[in-house]
């Protein structure tokens, strides 16, 4: 067998819980924070208002009875209020159980059963009537709130109504509860139980402790180090553009925070582009579609270009697309190369000024066409992708830029050493493995082997220690 390990990053002893995080970023002025998209505009929350909101959450969930190690559900898409209700569960010592909002109410009410939660929070009617439809056959669950309740005249949800109704019953308690209530959570303690969105039978949650997040965020952020100390001036800022309920995302908001990068949500689950250039992040975290529109917009410019007489510039679109792959690839290796790329710089300013012009970086949840991946470095903005399963925190090997080449898919983060087994199965260990699936004992027993977990991708390490993936084993 062939073993890699990383270089070790250092880890934070300080954050005992994830709930540490709000705080510890309230302390720095003028850096962290969030943001949303509302009515076309940004709505700022500095950090030291979230971390009082996560405060004043807490103080609502201690209120109505949850005690440390109680499930809450959580029903609810990518939005700040998703942020300040995971915070403030841990700052109670609540375990999360986050639920897509595309989730089927069948699928719900099997993870309701499935780990009994004391609480449930959910974003829509839907999920309001498929907990309601089985709420008296779960006798853990004594609360019930709709994040978004009915207005008054009928008209549509009221934005937010059932987290003011958390708070409100949390107002007689003192707010040193929640400060106890965080000094006696433990890096071991559980933090989530994730379960896999899919509708097939059998499938159970996987159980991380907040040291299986923490660990994860530390080794991204370390990674990533380089391309952060590198980011223009001003407050670095990062759109998140990805789902919050998959462990990918979770790991990418716990980072932002460990980083007191401020965290930027769009209005709705598609971000668009006019929106992406008003709030100007510095890192970008989103789909494989935006990128491609990007692209399309920047030839479809071109092309109509091309109908007039004069220059053609369709060839010099596809021209400067070429040197970028080129760059991309084989990066500012001579003065023949840095000399051509200045001749395209009409195009990349253009592509970058789309996406704000701020951009560092950018990540896809989303495996990226290679030529894509190669234009959007050689433009400027390194593309960033990661590989991993839902058992390893959404990632454990990175890929910079696309330099671990064809096929390959980045290498390992701090911490992680990945190994291909004697059958081609890739196994790994370390602090961001999971640490069990939830009601399911003969299971996690069979996911592990002497201590490796069996990811179920088959695939080798390279020369140079990259993970290079075959296909699935079946």
């Amino acid at each position: 067998m062939r073993d890699r390990r990383a270089n070790s990053f250092s880890r934070s002893p300080h954050f005992h819980g994830l709930s540490d995080l709000p705080y510890q970023t309230a302390t720095r002025a003028g850096e962290g924070g969030f943001a949303y998209g509302a009515d076309g505009e940004w709505e700022y929350i500095a950090a030291h208002e979230f971390a009082s909101g996560v405060t004043a959450v807490a103080q609502g969930l201690i209120a109505t009875g949850i005690a440390p190690g109680n499930r809450v559900v959580l029903a609810c898409g990518t939005r700040h209020e998703w942020a300040l209700l995971a915070f403030a569960v841990w700052a109670s010592g609540g375990v999360l159980v986050p639920v897509h909002p595309a989730c089927s109410p069948a699928r719900l009410q099997h993870i309701l059963r499935d780990t009994s939660p004391s609480a449930a929070i959910v974003e829509t009617r839907r999920h309001l009537r498929a907990v309601a439809d089985i709420h008296g056959g779960l006798d853990a669950l004594t609360r019930v709130w709709r994040l978004d309740g009915p207005r008054p005249d009928g008209c549509g949800p009221t934005r937010g109504s059932g987290l003011r109704a958390i708070v409100a019953a949390g107002a007689h308690v003192d707010p040193s509860a929640v400060l106890f209530r965080r000094q006696d959570v433990a890096r071991e303690d559980v933090a989530a139980i994730i379960h896999p969105p899919t509708t097939q039978r059998g499938t159970h949650g996987a159980v991380f402790t907040h040291g299986n997040l923490l660990a994860a965020a530390e080794a991204l952020v370390g990674r990533l180090r380089p391309l952060l100390d590198d980011a223009p001036e001003g407050p670095p800022t990062a759109l998140l553009h990805v789902p919050l309920t998959g462990l990918f995302g979770q790991t990418v908001l716990i980072a932002c925070l460990m980083a007191r990068v401020r965290v930027g949500f769009p209005a709705r689950t598609s971000a668009s582009l006019a929106e992406i250039a008003t709030f100007r992040p510095t890192f970008l975290f989103t789909r494989r579609r935006l990128l491609s529109e990007v692209y399309d917009l920047e030839r479809a410019t071109e092309v109509e270009k091309s109908k007039n007489p004069g220059w053609d510039n369709l060839r010099a679109f596809e021209s400067a697309v070429d040197h970028a792959v080129d760059y991309g690839k084989a990066g500012r290796k001579g003065l023949v190369r840095r000399v051509s790329h200045a001749m395209h710089e009409w195009l990349y300013t253009r592509v970058r000024d789309r996406l704000g012009g701020r951009v560092r970086f950018i990540a896809g949840i989303e495996p990226l066409p290679q030529r894509l991946t190669h234009f959007f470095t050689g433009a400027g903005m390194p593309v960033v992708q990661g590989f991993g399963t839902l058992e390893t925190c959404g990632v454990f090997t990175l890929d910079i830029g696309g330099r671990s080449g064809p096929g390959g898919v980045g290498f390992p983060l701090a911490g992680v050493q990945v190994r291909a087994a004697a059958d081609g199965g890739i196994e790994v260990r370390g602090p961001q493995v999971f640490r069990e699936y939830w009601n399911a004992p003969g299971r996690t027993r069979d996911a592990f082997r002497d201590g490796w977990l069996r990811t179920g991708a088959t695939g080798s390490l390279d020369a140079d220690g990259a993970l290079i993936l075959r296909g699935p084993r079946h």
